[in-house]
């Protein structure tokens, strides 16, 4: 059975090309590292991104390097 590891990130919106281009680096980086998006919600003028990505042997010890939670 595969394990998953779960993250949100919330966006603030915006028209701006800057604010864009920021959100699409982050998106990238996201990708990069494995997570896949499972689902949004609009939070007024933000919306918030779920991902998730499976827990196995690089990603488990990077989640404890960088002080994440055992949620």
């Amino acid at each position: 059975m595969t394990k998953w590891e779960y993250r949100v990130v919330t966006f603030k919106s915006g028209w701006g090309a800057q604010l864009k281009e920021e959100h699409e680096e982050r998106l990238n980086a996201l990708g990069q590292e494995g997570w896949e998006l499972v689902g949004m919600a609009a939070e007024g003028a933000a919306m918030s991104l779920a991902f998730k990505r499976p827990i196995g042997g690089a990603t488990s010890s990077r989640k404890h390097a960088e002080g994440w939670g055992s949620w």
